[in-house]
C-alpha cells in the first residue's frame, strides 16, 4: 500500500501543479481586466492613455481638444476670443464660454502666472459609461511657478462637453485615496493577513523601487520638471496611499 502511494505521488504533484497553474492564469486574467477599468462614482473609467499609446482617432480628438482649450487661454494674452460653434462644443459649454466669464479667469491668471504660453498634453482618461474622453493638459505660463491643469472633455459627437482648470498640486489626492480605500477593502474582504502578506508589500516595493531607480520627488508640489512623469509614475498612487 505504501509502495502504491509513493508511486502515485509524482502524478498527484503533477495534477496539483496543473490545477495551481491554471488557477494562477485565471487570476492574472481577471486582474488584467480589473486594471483596464475601474468604477468611480458609478462610472466605468478606463486606464489612463499616454501620448505614445493613442490611436489615430484619439490623436485627432486630442488635437481638437488642444485647439479648443488653447483658444480659451490665449484670451488671457488679450487675443480676441472666437466663440465656439455648435460643431465644436455643446450648448452648455457655449453658454458658459462668454468673453465676460473668460476675462474673469484671465485677470486672476495674469496676476499670478503672467502671459499664457502653451498647453502640454499629459494623458487621456476614457469614461466608458458616458462614452467621453477627458484630455488633461499642463497649462504653461510666463512664470515657472504656474501649476494649472486644463481639462477638456470630448463626447462621442467629438464636441467639447466640459472645459475646466484646477491645480496640479492636488493630482495625488484622487489616486492616493483610491488606492488606500482599495487596500481597506482588501483587508475587510480577504483578511488582515492577506493585506500584510501581499497588498502592503506590493505598494512598498514599488515605492522603494522608484526611489532606488532615482525617481524621487514630493507627492504634492508646485514645481514640476516633468509633468508627464509626475502623474504617470507610482508616487501619486502607491506612495501617496502609504502616507
Amino acid at each position: 500500500m505504501k509502495k502504491l502511494c509513493l508511486n502515485s505521488l509524482p502524478y498527484v504533484l503533477i495534477e496539483t501543479y496543473s490545477i495551481m497553474k491554471n488557477s494562477i492564469i485565471i487570476c492574472c486574467f481577471f486582474l488584467l481586466l480589473g486594471c483596464k477599468t475601474k468604477t468611480v462614482n458609478g462610472k466605468q473609467i478606463g486606464k489612463s492613455v499616454a501620448p505614445t499609446e493613442m490611436s489615430v482617432a484619439d490623436e485627432a480628438q486630442k488635437n481638437k481638444a488642444y485647439e479648443l482649450g488653447k483658444r480659451v487661454l490665449k484670451t488671457c494674452n488679450n487675443d480676441p476670443f472666437k466663440p465656439f460653434t455648435q460643431v465644436e462644443a455643446t450648448d452648455k459649454v457655449i453658454a458658459k464660454s462668454t468673453p465676460e466669464n473668460i476675462k474673469k479667469i484671465c485677470v486672476k491668471y495674469n496676476l499670478k502666472y503672467g502671459l499664457f504660453k502653451d498647453l502640454e498634453f499629459v494623458e487621456m482618461i476614457p469614461n466608458k459609461t458616458d462614452n467621453i474622453n477627458i484630455f488633461r493638459f499642463k497649462a504653461l505660463f510666463e512664470y515657472a511657478k504656474a501649476n494649472k491643469e486644463l481639462r477638456v472633455t470630448m463626447n462621442s459627437d467629438n464636441k467639447a462637453s466640459a472645459i475646466s482648470t484646477k491645480d496640479w498640486k492636488d493630482v495625488w489626492l484622487s489616486k492616493s485615496f483610491a488606492r488606500y480605500l482599495d487596500g481597506l477593502y482588501t483587508d475587510y474582504k480577504n483578511g488582515h493577513d492577506e493585506y500584510l502578506m501581499w497588498y502592503l508589500p506590493y505598494d512598498t516595493s514599488l515605492t522603494f523601487g522608484d526611489w532606488s531607480a532615482g525617481s524621487r520627488h514630493p507627492i504634492s508640489t508646485r514645481n514640476y520638471e516633468n509633468i508627464e512623469n509626475f502623474v504617470g509614475d507610482n508616487y501619486a498612487r502607491y506612495r501617496g496611499s502609504l502616507v
